[in-house]
């Protein structure tokens, strides 16, 4: 958590942000035993590396696929749902570095692509697991915010008007963006952590 000072500014300027029901939130988290699906995507002649990361990665929220062919993977939609793209193999088709851009530009989320080059299957599994990191601690700030702000927001509509005209309440876009910019450099992705350094920001808005 950034120790700027915006959160200061923010402090003597705002004095009430609006109530958040934490319990809630830890009970939504805690029902879900895996917050995300991921899909991790090899391009390789055979299945061989992808079967082996299998044995490693036996998650049901996690869905393997294999291609040897550039263009009937994007005609599957993959530039659409996929989370992880392994190359494994040199392809004439299309050079790695021209199929890595045409992918991220397609893509409307986080996108990690990860190169084998020969390197043994160790230290692939050790590179898909810091993409997955990588991710989820994108992805589960993001989930934590918006949280944040909904159960904010249905606090503020529950309460009396005379109550919260009073009150000098940061307005939503302003209050999303004081958390993103806080939480930034969070690098635990569990949500329990991610919802600790919220508390802390808030916290010091009141």
């Amino acid at each position: 958590m950034k120790n700027s000072d915006t959160l200061n500014q923010v402090t003597h300027s705002r004095s009430v942000v609006g109530n958040v029901n934490w319990k809630q939130i830890e009970k939504k988290f805690s029902a879900n035993t895996h917050l995300f699906t991921r899909e991790i995507v090899f391009f390789a002649s055979t299945d061989e590396v992808m079967n082996k990361c299998l044995q490693v990665f036996k998650a049901p929220n996690f869905t393997f696929k294999c291609f040897d062919n550039f263009n009937l993977a994007l005609r599957s939609g993959l530039a659409i749902s996929a989370d992880i793209v392994v190359l494994v193999d040199s392809f004439a088709s299309a050079s790695r570095a021209n199929f890595t851009k045409l992918l991220e530009s397609r893509k409307m989320k986080g996108l990690e692509v990860i190169t084998l080059d020969n390197s043994d299957i160790d230290k692939l599994i050790v590179a898909i697991q810091e993409s997955l990191s990588k991710l989820n601690q994108i992805e589960t700030k993001e989930i934590v915010v918006e949280n944040i702000i909904q159960s904010r927001s249905e606090s503020n509509l529950s309460e009396p008007h005379q109550d919260t005209a009073s009150k000098k309440i940061m307005n939503e876009n302003d209050f999303r963006d004081l958390l993103n910019r806080e939480l930034s450099d969070t690098k635990n992705c569990a949500p329990e952590n991610i919802l600790a350094s919220a508390i802390k920001v808030i916290k010091g808005i009141k």
